[in-house]
């Protein structure tokens, strides 16, 4: 249930910061641990539910932050 509410919340996040509020594909960068694996597993549902695509780069977390 977290991994699906942080899924959402970054999938507004990256809606209200690309160029267009509408965008077809979401990119969310993240760190390749278990919690952001599972949140990963997610995508499907939310693709389902909103239409957008979800695209994921993961990046060590030193480069992230």
């Amino acid at each position: 249930m977290i991994a699906k509410k942080t899924l959402l919340a970054a999938s507004a996040m990256a809606l209200v910061t690309s160029t267009g509020a509408f965008a077809d594909t979401i990119t969310i960068a993240t760190v390749n641990n278990g919690d952001m694996i599972r949140m990963q597993g997610c995508t499907d549902d939310f693709t389902a539910k909103t239409g957008h695509e979800v695209e994921w780069v993961t990046l060590e977390e030193n480069v992230l932050r």
